[in-house]
């Protein structure tokens, strides 16, 4: 792994580190002795008092009477200042071997005798302590003072001072041997070791003195008060600790001092109690609303089991109604970075929905699970369970009723212009922004991909849009200035492909389309996306989607609820165009500023045999061949045809399509079939005269001037006739598309329909098909057979009588229905589709066009679905935050905006209905008061109906904003009553059952809900001696770090540490690079504590932004106005710990791994008092962890051992680092070292450890991708 410059930096200031060490109490005493110094020393002065018998002679001094006294001998051990000890033989060594040695036999010596005294002291209590103390002895000390006489013995002939040290007085205990060697070796040449040695024997020496004072205390407070002493001694004992209590007041002077100049001279106080607060939902009783909850009423709870009782004091007036929250919903539009090239663009890339009905749930209490405040989005927990919105747009027409044969569907999308079509051809309008952009100003890179994304619209959705060389050139320059290489690189592809191409690659999947059958919705697998054709002398802007539904597609038919879902009432067949998710392009924004000026829908439909056919007889059945004309033709037999498909539609071509049977099959058509009869007929000379029924009559009127056609094919002689025909059907500027209202049941020529059927009637020949003048001519050549005597000759042909096999229509409609023109179009309706309902568009409104698809105005939105509450009442409503975050720096508060759904869609709500917010734009738990608007509509079909809809909607910081927890609606805020001298409460249980103290009518029930706002208690001593103490030094101006990490951890007691850096910028950090430090940049990372409880080790806490905000507010304050401060969480950077490690018990080894797992984890924890603990600058030692690993008792053997170092900067990009690489060098390998200055390290959750039976060593290899962890260690693209 790569390496950064060394750089140490100093850590950062935690809360128990504030106080002065020079405040604590004892640190400086007029009178510091206390009973065991002043016996010790009236044991050290009485040694030189001698002392004198009755009769006046000098036996001994006084110290006799203090030497076999244990309670002396053990004050002496406990006086003894092992520091002062150290500092000596310190001094000594400086001084030369000789003195050292001296020092190491004088303590050596001290010991001796304070072990000989205790054991020869007849006391319980000293054989006691002499029985604890041999083990130790022979444990820790014996060895070192063997070794010291040896050492004494080696230096005696060549040290003088030496030759009077012995150990002959020593007691046998310490084992010691004369030493038998002979030491023939120069001392000069063993300087340097044996004064190694004897800095052991002492340090060993001094150990055992402070092992023993730790255990000695006990012993003292026990043999004190016994009975066995002296008189006399017993008498300095008790002047002892009159002396101890007249010291004790003596030693109070330095802390009445500090007390006098902080109160009195400096007119300091402690911070007084301060008062929790609380939020109560107010349940009224059934029927009850507008009930009045007044400020100052009582909310009464018993605390705990024969607890008192906890009060609680409402703060302001609220009025209670009967609305609860039922439903909330989230929507999302994201723009993932990550996604090109719509964030080069600036356009949305994905657009997710949520949705939870929470019913009567809501008043109890119930949590959300963290609901998402404004939609979820990719990098947030949760965002698995969002759903893709369901947006998009439909069209209702009887143009789309289309039952059967090949259908062909034509839609054609207009789209208005946004202001840019002047810009067209030369690009002049967006020439003038971009050189307005050149020079890099402050928000230039978002308004140049604000730019592009208008320039991106204009060039693929003209029709002729073209981007000419030099405007591609000033284009190609601005992008240099102003994106990343990898975003230059969209935009030229983008350029590249040309209009035409971008919008294949781009725009052809845009949609899914599905259409309205009796099963169910039919998605349309293939279909053609273009662009509109030019019209000549305009240009168009807009989309055309074609497709063909095949025979086998089962019938399109009318909407219903019941079977297509969705509540839209449409009347007739319906076309669904919905935002595809699995597009490589999301083209939400692309369509959002252009106006929606009018949708054309054509259809062609060939082979439709759905018919109501009639003749001159009555109705036929078309199952099967059928005459047309009856067995009879004649001029007045005609065939009438209707089809209620296509009756319903405005047609711009119709084509009847016939299909004959038994036709005659001589050669020449019915020139020859008719040959002998008087009229000869031929193919052309058979015709009917086409009228169409227009309210009930068969127009054109007079019938001279209907069209007339052949109804035949016509034919040469060599050729039979045609069996198929096909009629076109003229006059359909006659044909008027019915009411559907009425039903296909009452579409029928026979009961008087007025419209929709078409005529052909027999217009030619004169005698028509023959069949009154065959039977003469039958007759006449039966007499000429008969009077001539002659064979029977040539008979004329019976006449044909039509006889049709089949008949069907092709046809073609189309329909154009304006979104600005008022009027209205039966059964013609256009949709919007919203993730949670829908809207028809009506005709407009001036200045507010509808766009294509539904318009909103913020990326993120929560819709609150309220039941109850009358329109013009107060609506309180507590939002209860999980105000953790992974947001790592403060920022402003992000704007708000509340909407509410009337009949006319989302309006906003006026200012003036927002009476209250204390969420401080959602960024904290807090109250919200609203005044319900009079024109709410609870059945809007934007939303579920039933419900008044807010909605709150906000476009910056959405993925660093809170999480929601619940949301509550009649809610009140209290603070709690706290008696004088009474003790700071503890923390209420959540099940709490509250009261009012007095009656509030119609009030239910009282719940205790979660949010709330900590209290604290009154100022402790050392807190307020702390807070002077740093004011005095800082005289609450920020001017370096000290001042800003003290003046932090004041104000903001739970911020566990707080580390300052000057002239550091994250932004501009580089961690392969020098740091340059930046004058006037100061960045503060404030840690927050991290709690008690279980998986306390991988606990990575973080600062709200609200609180993140206070403190950069507060710090701003205080500092230079000319300082640019920010304010931040820290960094987590993650270790994973990666080894073999052999089991005493291999039996269980399986346990001892998730033990050595969870004890790794503690060691490198930054929470847990042991191990590396929170440290900035943090460098963590392959060998400090290899070998605490060793250290364990059940550990054998550790081998193959590594370390992974995961690196986050903040912004989604990770870096990986492993111990073991290839090509690092040996001390890169041995630890890891921070990658951000502003990181913690932290321990992953799960190491990789592995048990192993044998105990053979296996060198360390690199991680492989087989042995790491999706969502853990595998990181693509960043290693260090």
């Amino acid at each position: 792994m790569s390496d950064r410059p060394n750089y140490t930096m100093p850590d950062g200031t935690e809360q128990a580190d504030r106080f002065p060490r020079a405040l604590e109490p004892g640190y400086f005493q007029p009178e510091e002795r206390g009973f065991n110094a002043s016996l010790a020393l009236g044991f050290d002065i009485a040694k030189h008092f001698a002392f004198y018998d009755l009769s006046d002679q000098r036996r001994g001094a006084w110290g006799d009477l203090f030497a076999t006294n244990e309670v002396v001998v053990m004050a002496h051990i406990l006086s003894a200042d092992v520091r002062q000890l150290e500092s000596e033989f310190a001094s000594r060594c400086d001084r030369g071997l000789e003195h050292s040695v001296q020092f190491a036999f004088e303590t050596a010596q001290e010991i001796d005798l304070w072990l000989t005294t205790l054991r020869a002291s007849r006391h319980p209590v000293a054989g006691e302590l002499s029985a604890r103390i041999q083990p130790l002895l022979s444990k820790s000390v014996t060895g070192e003072l063997q070794r010291l006489a040896q050492i004494i013995d080696l230096l005696r002939p060549d040290m003088p001072a030496l030759m009077q040290l012995s150990f002959g007085g020593f007691h046998r205990l310490w084992g010691i041997r004369p030493n038998a060697g002979d030491a023939a070796t120069a001392v000069r040449d063993m300087v340097q070791p044996l004064r190694d040695q004897v800095r052991t024997i002492v340090a060993s020496l001094l150990n055992f003195i402070a092992h023993l004072q730790g255990i000695l205390r006990p012993y003292l407070a026990e043999a004190l008060p016994s009975q066995r002493h002296e008189p006399a001694i017993a008498l300095f004992f008790v002047f002892l600790k009159l002396l101890e209590k007249v010291n004790g007041q003596f030693n109070r002077f330095t802390a009445r001092h500090l007390d006098f100049y902080y109160r009195r001279v400096l007119g300091a106080l402690p911070h007084r109690q301060r008062s929790d607060h609380r939020y109560f939902s107010v349940r009224p009783a059934e029927g009850h609303s507008g009930i009045l909850f007044p400020a100052g009423t009582e909310l009464v709870a018993r605390a705990g089991d024969g607890g008192g009782e906890l009060v609680f004091i409402s703060e302001r007036d609220t009025l209670i109604s009967d609305a609860r929250v039922e439903s909330l919903c989230t929507l999302r539009f994201e723009r993932d970075r990550f996604i090109s090239p719509e964030t080069e663009l600036g356009y949305v890339t994905r657009i997710k929905a949520l949705r939870r009905d929470l019913g009567v749930a809501a008043q109890s209490g119930a949590s959300l699970a963290d609901w998402p405040l404004f939609g979820t989005s990719s990098r947030l927990a949760g965002y698995r369970s969002a759903e893709n919105a369901n947006i998009g747009f439909a069209v209702a027409s009887p143009l789309l009723l289309l039952g059967e044969g090949r259908r062909s569907v034509e839609l054609q999308v207009e789209l208005g212009d946004c202001g840019e079509s002047g810009a067209r051809p030369g690009y002049d309008l967006f020439r003038r922004e971009l050189e307005a952009l050149r020079g890099g100003r402050a928000g230039a890179e978002q308004a140049f991909r604000q730019l592009l994304g208008r320039i991106f619209r204009h060039f693929i959705l003209f029709s002729d849009a073209g981007v000419d060389a030099q405007f591609r050139q000033q284009l190609t320059e601005v992008a240099r200035q102003l994106l990343a290489p990898q975003a230059q690189r969209v935009l030229e592809q983008l350029l590249q492909m040309g209009p035409e191409a971008a919008f294949q690659r781009l725009l052809k999947e845009i949609f899914v389309i599905s259409l309205t059958t009796p099963s169910g919705w039919y998605f349309v697998d293939r279909f053609v996306t273009t662009r509109l054709e030019r019209d000549p002398g305009r240009l168009r802007r807009g989309l055309c989607f074609r497709f063909t539904l095949g025979p086998e597609v089962e019938p399109i038919v009318c909407y219903s609820d019941e079977i297509h879902g969705g509540r839209l009432g449409a009347a007739a067949p319906l076309i669904r165009f919905q935002h595809n998710p699995q597009a490589s392009f999301c083209a939400y924004s692309l369509f959002d500023p252009l106006p929606l000026e009018a949708v054309t829908l054509d259809v062609r439909v060939q082979g439709l045999r759905d018919l109501k056919l009639y003749n001159n007889i009555g109705k036929i059945d078309s199952s099967k061949p059928f005459q047309p004309f009856g067995p009879q033709p004649t001029l007045s037999s005609y065939l009438a045809l209707g089809s209620y498909e296509v009756a319903q539609k405005r047609l711009t071509g119709l084509t009847l399509n016939l299909e004959w049977a038994e036709l005659p099959t001589a050669f020449g058509g019915f020139t020859s079939h008719y040959a002998g009869y008087q009229q000869a007929i031929a193919e052309a000379d058979i015709r009917v005269d086409i009228a169409v029924l227009q309210d009930g009559i068969w127009r054109p009127q007079p019938e001279r001037q209907r069209p007339s056609v052949p109804l035949f094919q016509p034919t040469v002689p060599t050729d039979r006739l045609n069996r198929t025909h096909s009629i076109a059907i003229e006059a359909l500027d006659l044909f008027r598309p019915i009411d559907a209202v009425p039903g296909e049941a009452k579409f029928d020529l026979q009961l008087g329909a007025g419209n929709g059927f078409i005529r052909l009637g027999l217009s030619g020949p004169e005698g028509a098909f023959g069949h009154a003048e065959y039977p003469l001519l039958l007759a006449t050549a039966l007499s000429e057979r008969v009077r001539a005597k002659k064979p029977l000759g040539r008979v004329p042909n019976p006449p044909y009588t039509p006889l049709l096999a089949s008949v069907s229509v092709d046809y073609a409609a189309r329909t154009r229905i304006c979104v600005d023109d008022g009027r209205t179009q039966p059964r013609q309706q256009l949709f919007h589709l919203h993730p949670f309902g829908h809207a028809e568009l009506r005709p407009i409104r001036a200045g507010n066009p509808y766009a294509l698809l539904p318009r909103y105005d913020t990326d993120g939105n929560l819709f609150i679905g309220i039941n109850g509450g009358a329109s013009g009442e107060a609506l309180t409503l507590l939002f209860d935050l999980n105000e953790e975050t992974n947001q790592q720096s403060a920022f402003e508060s992000p704007s708000v905006t509340w909407y509410y759904l009337n009949a006319q869609g989302w309006q906003r709500l006026p200012a003036m209905n927002i009476v209250l917010d204390t969420s401080n734009g959602f960024i904290c738990s807090g109250v919200v008061t609203l005044i319900l608007p009079e024109d709410l509509d609870r059945q809007s079909s934007m939303m579920p109906a039933g419900r008044a809809w807010l909605r709150v909607g906000a476009n910056e910081r959405l993925d660093a904003l809170p999480r929601l927890r619940s949301v509550h609606a009649n809610v009140i805020r209290a603070r709690r009553r706290v008696d004088a001298g009474a003790q700071f409460p503890e923390e209420l249980p959540p099940d709490s059952r509250w009261r009012t103290a007095g009656s509030v009518p119609g009030i239910a029930a009282l719940v205790q809900l979660r949010g709330s706002q900590r209290g604290a208690p009154q100022e402790s001593r050392r807190g307020f001696l702390t807070r002077i103490s740093e004011r005095l030094n800082h005289k609450a101006r920020a001017v370096n770090a000290w001042d800003y990490e003290r003046l932090v951890l004041e104000r903001f007691p739970e911020v566990f540490k707080v580390k300052c850096f000057e002239g550091l910028v994250p932004a501009e950090f580089d961690p392969e690079a020098e740091a340059q430090p930046r004058p006037g940049r100061v960045l503060v990372v404030v840690v927050p504590a991290a709690g008690e409880g279980e998986n306390l080790a991988y606990r990575r806490p973080m600062l709200d932004v609200q609180q993140l905000q206070r403190i950069r507010d507060y710090i701003r304050q205080l500092a230079s106005p000319f300082v640019s401060i920010e304010v931040r969480n820290p960094l987590y950077e993650r270790v994973q710990v990666r080894c073999k490690a052999k089991f005493l018990d291999d039996t269980n080894a399986g346990f001892y791994v998730r033990k050595l797992n969870h004890d790794v984890s503690d060691f490198l924890c930054p929470w847990i008092p042991f191990g590396y603990q929170a440290r900035f600058g943090w460098m963590i030692s392959r060998e400090a962890v290899e070998g605490f690993i060793r250290s364990r008792d059940y550990v054998e053997q550790v081998t193959d051992f590594s370390m992974l170092h995961i690196a986050e900067d903040g912004a989604d990009r990770y870096t990986l680092a492993d111990t073991v690489s290839r090509g690092s060098s040996t001390a890169q390998s041995h630890r890891i070292r921070w990658r951000y200055p502003w990181s913690l390290a932290v321990p992953m959750e799960r190491h990789f450890i592995e048990a192993m039976r044998g105990v053979e060593p296996i060198e360390p290899e690199p991680a492989g991708i087989g042995e790491l962890d999706i969502g853990g260690t595998f990181i693509i693209g960043g290693t260090h």
